[in-house]
């Protein structure tokens, strides 16, 4: 979605959800009658539109009481499942939870340590439904280059629907060095 158009999630799913991408995929490919991946400006693939029309849904279910910035995500893992999460706030703001990372950790409780991702797509609204430009913070960054730093990211820019490698978002990250055996 562009900034400017409202919120219109079609049969909005509740809380974290897995649907199979593959069916889905087939699915938007022929009912748009065109392929449903595309490749970004960046030549990455595995962003489709059924990851964005996944976050929208998902968006409208946030519990964004305090901000009124709903954020939804949908993430394709390497097995080819889809995941969702969206956002939840708390009156002790450091207790929110990201969007990103529920969709992740809907993952991780579904395929287990083995979780690898291959791509996510980002999208926030407002009060009003308005799309807004959003990238996934820090903490989010970190969590996503931890299951694929070669995963793409999407998401609403203020120059429009960008896509990236997880690693471009954060190329500082931190890695744990393994500890020697005693």
């Amino acid at each position: 979605m562009r900034e400017g158009r409202a919120l219109s999630p079609r049969s909005p799913t509740r809380g974290m959800t897995c649907i199979n991408a593959r069916d889905q995929s087939r699915a938007s490919a022929r009912k748009a009658g065109e392929n449903a991946h595309r490749v970004s400006p960046q030549g990455i693939s595995g962003m489709s539109k059924d990851l964005r029309a996944a976050a929208v849904q998902v968006a409208a279910h946030a519990y964004a009481r305090y901000s009124n910035f709903h954020v939804g995500a949908a993430l394709r893992s390497v097995s080819g499942k889809v995941y969702t999460g969206c956002n939840v706030e708390n009156a002790a703001y450091p207790l929110a939870l990201c969007a990103e990372r529920g969709a992740i950790s809907a993952a991780v409780a579904a395929e287990g340590a083995a979780f690898r991702l291959q791509a996510i797509a980002v999208v926030a609204f407002d009060a009003n439904g308005v799309a807004q430009a959003v990238t996934p913070c820090g903490a989010c960054r970190q969590v996503m280059v931890e299951f694929g730093a070669d995963a793409e990211v999407g998401f609403d820019s203020a120059d429009g629907w960008r896509t990236l490698p997880a690693a471009d978002l954060l190329p500082h990250r931190f890695i744990l060095r393994e500890a020697a055996p005693n």
